[in-house]
């Protein structure tokens, strides 16, 4: 499941710039563990996304005080920019251990990807 998961994620990422090799069981669980982080941080900023342009709706619908959408407006740029800020050095740390490089697949009755 976790190679599964690790293949999937690669795939969607490979640009022409990066290569094809063999992963470790231990490189594959850190950049498991790396995608978690992501998928979690960008779960979390999508939710909050979902809640500002509920709250900006209301305010445009009068539903809400200016007072009060402008609290939750700035509570929530204060959030998104440490989560984007976090997520970053995620990725960072992912392409700098080589993370988004495409695993090296063997292909049945052949020694290749070993």
């Amino acid at each position: 499941m976790v190679a599964f998961f690790l293949l999937l994620l690669c795939s969607c990422v490979m640009t022409s710039s990066q290569t094809t090799r063999s992963f470790s069981v231990k490189e594959i669980d850190y950049c498991y563990s790396l995608f978690s982080k992501i998928m979690i941080i960008q779960t979390e900023r999508s939710q909050l996304t979902n809640d500002m342009s509920s709250a900006t709706s209301d305010f445009k619908n009068s539903a809400m005080t200016k007072d009060n959408y402008h609290m939750i407006r700035t509570r929530w740029l204060r959030r998104e920019s440490v989560l984007a800020s976090d997520v970053n050095s995620i990725y960072n740390e992912a392409y700098s251990n080589n993370c988004f490089d495409s695993p090296t697949i063997p292909h049945e009755g052949t020694n290749e990807g070993k």
